[in-house]
């Protein structure tokens, strides 16, 4: 049964939150058969997964400490240009 049969036999709320949670399972457990299949054992899936998950955390460190740097520079040159107006003034 799906997630509006559910809501529309009359169950209510929970019946069709019910059918909507088993929908969601189903879904999630076919993705991940999916994955499987197409990305070899599970482990090695993961392992490989965890790994581009580092990578990429570790460049988004990087960035993050780039934008800190060109911010701390602006700023930098934000506070010349007011002092130099005030100076003209």
């Amino acid at each position: 049964m799906g997630a509006a049969e559910a809501g529309a036999t009359g169950g209510g709320r929970d019946a069709f939150l019910d059918g909507l949670a088993a929908l969601v399972a189903k879904e999630k457990d076919a993705l991940r058969e999916r994955l499987l299949e197409s990305g070899g054992s599970g482990v090695d899936h993961e392992a490989g997964l965890r790994e581009v998950l580092e990578e990429v955390r570790y460049e988004l460190g990087e960035i993050r400490g780039r934008l800190e740097s060109l911010e701390t520079a602006v700023d930098g040159l934000k506070r010349r240009l007011e002092v130099d107006g005030a100076m003209q003034s």
